[in-house]
This record gives C-alpha cells, structure tokens and sequence, in this order.
C-alpha cells in the first residue's frame, strides 16, 4: 500500500483536487483500484516570518489547512513482478530522490522496504540496456524469487513482458504522484493570488505586523481613512495591502522598521489594556478587531485605525491636563499697560494658523509661571516651540477677555538672552 498524507491550504483545494483526479487516471490505467481519500480535521498554520536563520522576514500569514490521507494500491505486473519503488535524481541534492512503496514489518508498522535506501547513492545504470547515462528516474523491481532489479523508466515496457510505454509511465507517475503535488500545492501558495481575502478560506494576517506596516504608510503618507479619500486618493488601508502584497514579493526592501514596531506595538497594547466589555460603537468593534493575533484583510480599515484613536485619545487627555492645570492656577490677569513696553517669561501653550484680511497669520498663546495668559499673532512663522519656555521682550497691544479669562494680547515680541 502507498500511503500519502498531506496538508492542503482551503485557499488552494482546488489545485489538490485536480491533481486527486490525476492520480485517479493514472489508477484506472493499470487496473489498480482507485484511491481511497481520508478527510482529516481543518486546523490552522501559520506560515512567513524568518524562514531561516538570517533570511529576511516575510509577512506572517495564518491559513486555514486541512489534512488528507491518501492510500493507493500498488500495480501488479505480468510475470510476478512487484514495484517497489521509483528512484529520481536531484541534481541539488547530495543523493536521490527514493519514492518506496511500504510494507508491513514484524510490528505491524508500514515501513519503506529495507532495500530501497540502498539506492540513495546508486548510480542510474539500467539493467535491461546496460548503459549508465543521465535518466531522470529509474524503477526497481522484484521478482517472484525476491531478486531486485533496477530498470530505466523508458525501458520497462521492453523488460517486463506484456505491458505498454503508457503503463509503464503511469506507474512511474503514480509512485512520484505525491512530490507532483507538493510541487503544484507549494507553487500555487506562492502565487500571490492566495492573498485574495474573498473567497470561503479567507487567509489572515499578523495583527502586529499589519499594524506595523500601518505605522509606516502613516509616517510617510499621513492618515487618510476609507471614507475621508476623495477622488483618485488612496486611503491608508488600501496603501498597507499593497505594502503587504510587495513585502511578501521583496522580504529584503519592505519589511517595517523597529520604530514602526514598536509603535504598532503601544497602539495594540493600548487597546488591548481597554475593558472590552465597557466599550461600545466604533470603540467596541476596534477591540473585538485587535484581540485576535491575526487578522483577515476584509478588517484592516478598522484595524488600522487604531492609530487615529490613539491620537484622538492622547490629545483629549493632553488638553484635559492643560484645562486642570489652568484650574489650579491663579487666575489669569491682564500684564501692564496698553502701549507698555514689558519684559516676560513665558511658556508657549499652543500654536495655530489663522487666515485673515491681512494673510496667513500664526496665533501663539502662551501662559507665564502665575499662570497669566498672553496672545501673541505672529505675521509668517516662528521658530517658538510648545512646551518651551522663553524670556521675550513685547509690546501690549490691548487688553482683552474670552471665555470669560482676562488676557494679554502683545506685539512686536522678541526673545531676550536668559
């Protein structure tokens, strides 16, 4: 009995199940019975990341597989003659290729005849023509009387009586069935059709790694979401599958970097941190998204904006602690008199563009250490920093009130030595 067992990716049955259909072909043409298929369970595999020692990493991709065992009857020959086996060169191996029909030892277990190792090295001579020359495979026979023989794979139709060049091809394909579909099942998963999420055995993604692409579409395009794109605008989702089907392509060009690593690294600890069970809307579904390691890309809009709601998030909680630190602060009064020429310390709290009358113009609002509030517009741009502190020179320009807060509008700043 040749017994085969093999994973088959669900995105790819189709290809196994023709080349099922093939081997059946090759049965029905020697008169063998037609294999018997065993459907084992469907698990998952996760496939990509560094295939070896210091090759470049590929995507990490987890795929739904499942396991088949296939049993085929062995062909039996005119004249007691019995296959056990086909031996194949591999010219970039250091031996040959032994596909060996199993028999049933002392202990019951099926194990490949004992015989057949001797060919691992042998050279490709056939006994029938009795020449050595460079053949592709070679078919070792036994006899009735136990004697093995080795046969070049074209002239077993003339050594063994009573059969065509057809059969005798049909069992070399038969024996050597099970390399063909690894062979056809490995190039099909290396077609990058595989990655087409919309069939029934969707393929899903790192989590980590999708996010880490995410930071670096971001860190050099910006975010822009599904449904903010305008016309001919690429929004970031579709800008990570296109960097994820071209990482897969060059492992060595488009891997993340460390810094997008770690970045997608925080954003999914954040989330992930959250009490899911408290979340509600958009929020609810991101964490339902992220709890999973991996993800499928009908899902990467969502996913990939958790960047987005990090930042929504940070910059509420930065301008609740500027409003709670305004809070314990004494009240802010007006600074000197209007046209008064004053020397200050100021912090700058916050900067943005203002588009008026007069141009663009930059608004600067900073506080000084009794929490005073001073608004400075700068024609142009300034080389002032929030956060940083600066000692300046202005002029009062008047004295005004908003949001119910006393503050100082000036002109005319510039920074003096500490």
């Amino acid at each position: 009995m040749i017994e085969y067992t093999v994973q088959v990716p669900l995105p790819i049955l189709s290809v196994f199940k023709r080349k099922l259909a093939i081997l059946k072909r090759r049965c029905v043409h020697v008169g063998t019975p037609d294999p018997v298929v065993t459907e084992g369970p469907i698990s998952s595999m996760t496939l990509g990341g560094e295939v070896c020692p210091g090759a470049p990493e590929r995507p990490k991709v987890k795929v739904q597989v499942q396991e088949f065992t296939i049993a085929v009857e062995p062909p039996n020959l005119p004249g007691g003659w019995k296959v056990l086996g086909v031996v194949e060169t591999a010219e970039d191996l250091k031996g040959n290729l032994i596909h060996a029909q199993e028999i049933e030892n002392e202990a019951g277990e099926w194990v490949p005849h004992p015989w057949m190792e001797t060919y691992r090295h042998n050279s490709m001579y056939c006994e029938h023509c009795g020449t050595e020359r460079r053949r592709k495979k070679i078919v070792v026979l036994e006899s009735a009387k136990g004697c093995l023989v080795q046969v070049g794979s074209t002239c077993l139709s003339k050594y063994v009586a009573g059969i065509t060049v057809a059969y005798a091809a049909n069992i070399c394909d038969i024996y050597c069935w099970y390399e063909q579909l690894i062979k056809g099942l490995d190039e099909s998963f290396d077609d990058e059709s595989w990655m087409d999420c919309s069939g029934p055995s969707p393929v899903g993604f790192d989590t980590l790694e999708v996010l880490a692409v995410t930071a670096d579409v971001i860190e050099e395009h910006g975010w822009l979401s599904v449904g903010a794109a305008g016309y001919g605008e690429t929004p970031t989702r579709d800008m990570v599958i296109m960097t994820i089907e071209a990482w897969a392509r060059h492992p060595d060009k488009l891997a993340p970097s460390p810094e997008s690593r770690q970045e997608a690294s925080r954003a999914l600890e954040w989330i992930r941190s959250k009490d899911s069970s408290v979340l509600v809307g958009y929020m609810g579904n991101l964490a339902l998204v992220l709890a999973e390691d991996m993800l499928l890309q009908k899902r990467f809009g969502l996913a990939c904006s958790v960047f987005a709601a990090l930042a929504n998030e940070e910059n509420r909680a930065a301008k609740a602690a500027e409003e709670e630190r305004r809070q314990k602060l004494s009240p802010s009064t007006w600074l000197g008199e209007v046209k008064q020429r004053i020397e200050m310390e100021l912090t700058l709290d916050m900067t943005f563009d203002i588009d008026g009358q007069w141009g663009l113009s930059e608004l600067h609002r900073f506080h000084d250490q009794d929490g005073n509030i001073v608004v400075w517009f700068c024609s142009g741009r300034s080389n002032y920093e929030k956060g940083e502190t600066y000692r300046v020179k202005a002029t009062v320009k008047r004295h005004d009130i908003r949001d119910n807060v006393q503050q100082t509008v000036v002109n005319r700043v510039y920074e003096v030595a500490k």
